[in-house]
């Protein structure tokens, strides 16, 4: 795939890639890849349940029934740049808030964050964490029922990932930045990280993985970051 890639997600050996004209599927792990029903639309975000996959494109808001090659649109036309899956809930962060759906996409309903861009969302049992533009990072304990901006109240995030208690954020322009406190205090963690504009985020095993605007794909382990932590918080 030569096209930017805003998102992916995999099932098994199928990946779908959401691309800036449409979404392309691969059946064998990423070797081969075929173009579906979705096209001339930036996919922004995707997600599965069951035999359900989603897609959040710039047009709308589209669901497929059959793996990922046949696409329908629906009546949710809010621009989804980002969606999680969480039971049976589906979580989507617009340019208007999060708003959230129990029927597999049918029906929504928006949250009380609803005045913000929200560029990522991470959800652990019934806390929601938010990254939106221009002030940083929003957590719910209640299932998105209320909202509280943590102490990054004042950056870009367009990535966020999770390892234990430890929450991280990505952010443009000024590097990934770490709570391990539920979002009441952050700390940068940038060291060897030659590109601030963190685009996206991902824990692997026991290393933290992040994607820039630099087209770099950078690494540290977790127990580098504790140990930084642990150095920053005693100093």
């Amino acid at each position: 795939i030569s096209n930017s890639i805003p998102s992916l997600v995999a099932n098994g050996n199928r990946i779908l890639a959401g691309a800036d004209n449409g979404i392309q599927i691969s059946t064998d792990n990423g070797i081969t890849w075929s173009g579906t029903s979705l096209t001339n639309e930036v996919v922004y975000s995707l997600a599965i349940n069951g035999s359900t996959i989603f897609a959040g494109g710039g047009y709308g808001f589209h669901i497929s029934t059959d793996g990922g090659y046949n696409w329908s649109g629906t009546s949710f036309h809010e621009v989804c740049l980002a969606l999680v899956q969480s039971g049976n809930t589906l979580y989507a962060g617009t340019y208007n808030g999060v708003f959230y759906s129990t029927d597999n996409a049918v029906t929504w309903n928006q949250t009380s964050l609803n005045n913000e861009s929200v560029n990522a969302l991470m959800v652990n049992g019934t806390t929601i964490t938010a990254g939106v533009s221009f002030n940083g990072v929003y957590i719910s304990t209640n299932s998105g029922t209320n909202w509280t901006q943590t102490s990054l109240n004042d950056k870009d995030v367009y990535s966020l990932a999770q390892s234990s208690n430890y929450i991280f954020a990505g952010t443009y322009g000024f590097g990934i930045f770490m709570s391990s406190d539920n979002g009441q205090t952050w700390i940068p963690i940038n060291q060897n990280l030659g590109e601030q504009y963190v685009t996206v985020l991902m824990v692997s095993g026991n290393d933290l993985y992040a994607g820039t605007g630099a087209n770099a794909l950078w690494k540290i382990s977790i127990a580098e970051i504790r140990s930084e932590s642990t150095r920053l918080n005693s100093s």
